[in-house]
């Protein structure tokens, strides 16, 4: 095996130490035996020659330079001559993220104004809600803070395990996953040419229109690690971005990363000479999004009732059309006066219904929607356990 074989396997065991609750620990280790069924059999056929050649041949210790290794990798994406003067505010969420991009930052422009979270603690006793996951609302507010007290550029922050990144401008506002993965694949797709780009279906019209401005080919795919991978692998994709936080890189074993979007964004910001905000007002502007609105029911069974009950509702909401059944339930609804768009689907890992809602330029009716959809959900036993992103910091 090369050396980043080797290093896919120590960090996968490593990330797995740090995965104390059980949704995550359980997918970490699921990875960790993928990873065993896919050497484990080159491994056995050579210890089988081993021992065929000579039967008492004993085995050899020795170190090897992982990390040096990994930092090599990662920046390879990139070019940090590129990189322009940046103050930022890294959050790693007592994972290891912090400690790999204060090195990947070594001899750059980049300077951290402020960390968070930045030692690793499994316990994850300072984390709001004992849950280092950004993608939460209420795990926001530090790093929010954080940017407007330094005036940083921008902030980072991972989760726990630094498989997911997520971004926060100048202002300390929180970007959502769907308008990274545009301007990821925007990105890419300039430096190669031309390529396919696979993308969920929770928000997808800002995704959409950049790949296909930018000479790619749009693929839709239903969420999760594994069903992304696969669908890379077949279509041989450049890149793929999830809501969640999740960038996948043909180049990075068609595997997802934290540190590479990092990297890349910096580039991409520096190159064109902009703000975070001024790169994605735009997207903010052309395709308002609701973020991801998590409900809880009492059973399985009464989730999948509540989505049985909104098909039947949609006709309330105007002329629509269902999209195909790639995950969960997505239907547009278009209109001269403004388009609009949900998905409500199962999560993969909570029992949560999780809804998502966009427009087309249009904010006042995205929260009409949200409020009015949201409010059904639970009229038929829904609890609502995300606030919306226009409400007060406490709203339960």
């Amino acid at each position: 095996m090369s050396i980043y074989e080797y290093f896919l396997i120590f960090l996968a065991l490593i990330f797995c130490g740090y995965a104390s609750w059980t949704d995550l620990k359980t997918q970490k280790i699921r990875n960790v035996c993928s990873l065993g069924l896919l050497y484990g059999g080159t491994l056995s056929q050579r210890g089988t020659a081993i021992k065929k050649q000579n039967r008492h041949c004993r085995g050899n210790l020795r170190s090897m330079q992982f990390l040096d290794a990994y930092l090599l990798h990662l920046r390879a994406f990139v070019d940090v001559r590129r990189f322009a003067e940046k103050w930022i505010v890294l959050n790693a969420n007592s994972g290891l993220a912090g400690q790999i991009a204060e090195q990947l930052l070594v001899d750059t422009s980049i300077q951290v104004c402020q960390r968070l979270f930045t030692e690793p603690d499994g316990s994850f006793a300072e984390i709001p809600g004992g849950r280092p996951d950004p993608l939460r609302p209420e795990n926001r507010g530090l790093t929010t803070s954080a940017v407007q007290q330094t005036g940083a550029d921008l902030a980072v922050a991972w989760d726990a395990d630094a498989d997911r990144c997520f971004f926060f401008d100048e202002t300390g506002a929180f970007v959502e996953g769907c308008y990274i993965t545009a301007l990821l694949a925007k990105k890419l797709l300039r430096q190669r040419g031309r390529g396919r780009v696979i993308f969920d279906p929770r928000a997808v019209w800002a995704v959409e229109n950049a790949v296909v401005s930018g000479g790619g080919v749009p693929i839709l795919s239903r969420c999760g690690h594994s069903f992304i991978k696969a669908g890379m692998r077949e279509s041989k994709a450049l890149f793929a971005g999830e809501a969640s936080g999740h960038y996948y890189f043909r180049d990075n074993f068609y595997a997802d990363n934290g540190m590479i979007p990092f990297l890349l964004m910096l580039e991409y910001l520096s190159v064109q000479g902009m703000s975070l905000a001024e790169a994605v007002n735009p997207l903010r502007v052309a395709y308002p999004v609701s973020g991801e609105i998590n409900f809880s029911f009492e059973t399985r069974c009464g989730m999948r009732d509540a989505v049985g009950v909104l098909k039947a509702a949609m006709h309330c909401w105007g002329e629509s059309c269902i999209e195909a059944p790639i995950d969960g339930l997505s239907v547009r609804f278009p209109s001269a006066s403004g388009s609009w768009r949900f998905n409500l689907r199962e999560s993969n890992t909570e029992p949560l219904l999780r809804l998502n809602l966009e427009t087309t330029a249009d904010e006042k009716l995205l929260i009409e929607k949200t409020v009015k959809i949201s409010e059904k959900l639970e009229r038929i036993g829904g609890s609502r356990e995300t606030k919306f992103r226009w409400e007060p910091e406490k709203f339960i």
